[in-house]
């Protein structure tokens, strides 16, 4: 397992700033590609200067006027980064984002999925590339932050001794991949449904397929050092999905989005994080102070 994580500390032993590395697989437009923007431009100093030409350049942190709540070094890895379908943050042109230098796109060339089939298997491939470049292009990074699948994790935190394990792995899970093959209709999931539809060669080797990917899925997510969700209904389920994972982990059943609640519980634990990022400084949802704001070119709305 990987050491557990210190909260309240953006500056490491050696005075070098929290170097936090994101891992996610298509950095598009959504809201899990929103929350990863989020949760980088949240890390970052408030007045962020790159050096030019150096996609790995560290924040300025000598500037005193810097006042961000981590003012980190932040590096975001993915597959695939269409700079016609990104949020501002991370387009590099016209207008180059705050994170435009931050994204390393890898890995492109691994399909997403083989005439229709495999995309689990093949999202899992591509989430392991990601982590093995982000482990060589940054093995002195602090903190590892991904979502969509957990595979990578054992990987991360040196499973079998491979290598040495990083510092801190933190996983955010939208909503378990075991669940979304459910069928919504009927309330089952594809697996009991198909047991129940009758048997053939396509129906047990579909079984046979989810079975291994969910004991996946499951296996992996008990070597993070903290798993976060985004509401209590999402823990619930979590926790009846994965039975296994609900035995292991410190289940945290208070909204954990405040400071002295990351300082009381520094053990691996599932935590609703909600809202994940301080909302203080984005539109209000009244209809009339958005207009207002919107004039004043102040902070988008969030879309999710």
């Amino acid at each position: 397992m990987a050491s557990k994580p210190v909260s309240g500390s953006s500056v490491t032993k050696n005075n070098k700033p929290l170097h936090i590395v994101f891992l996610h697989l298509d950095l598009g437009i959504g809201g899990a590609e929103q929350l990863v923007v989020n949760l980088a431009l949240a890390s970052l100093p408030a007045e962020l200067e790159l050096e030019p030409n150096n996609s790995t350049s560290e924040p300025n942190t000598t500037n005193p006027s810097t006042t961000s709540n981590l003012n980190a070094r932040v590096s975001i890895v993915t597959t695939h980064c269409d700079q016609s379908h990104c949020f501002d943050a991370v387009r590099k042109s016209p207008t180059k984002g705050r994170l435009a230098d931050c994204v390393h796109v890898c890995g492109a060339a691994i399909p997403v999925h083989l005439w229709g089939y495999g995309t689990v298997v093949f999202s899992t491939l591509r989430m392991l590339y990601l982590s093995y470049v982000a482990r060589w292009k940054f093995p002195d990074a602090d903190v590892y932050v991904l979502d969509i699948l957990p595979t990578p994790i054992p990987f991360l935190t040196g499973w079998l001794n491979i290598h040495t394990g990083v510092k801190c792995v933190i996983y955010y899970c939208h909503f378990p991949d075991k669940l979304l093959t459910r069928d919504t209709v009927n309330g089952m999931s594809s697996t009991t449904a198909t047991t129940q539809q009758g048997g053939g060669l396509k129906a047990v080797l579909k079984r046979g397929y989810r079975a291994v990917m969910d004991g996946l899925e499951e296996w992996s997510m008990m070597y993070a050092d903290g798993i976060c969700v985004n509401s209590k209904f999402t823990q619930g389920e979590v926790l009846q999905a994965f039975p296994k994972l609900a035995t292991h982990v410190n289940v945290n059943l208070t909204n954990s989005s405040n400071d002295d609640d990351h300082e009381s519980n520094t053990a691996a634990g599932l935590r609703v994080l909600y809202p994940a990022i301080d909302l203080s400084n984005f539109i209000p949802p009244d209809d009339d102070q958005k207009t207002t704001a919107v004039l004043h070119e102040r902070n988008a709305p969030i879309v999710s």
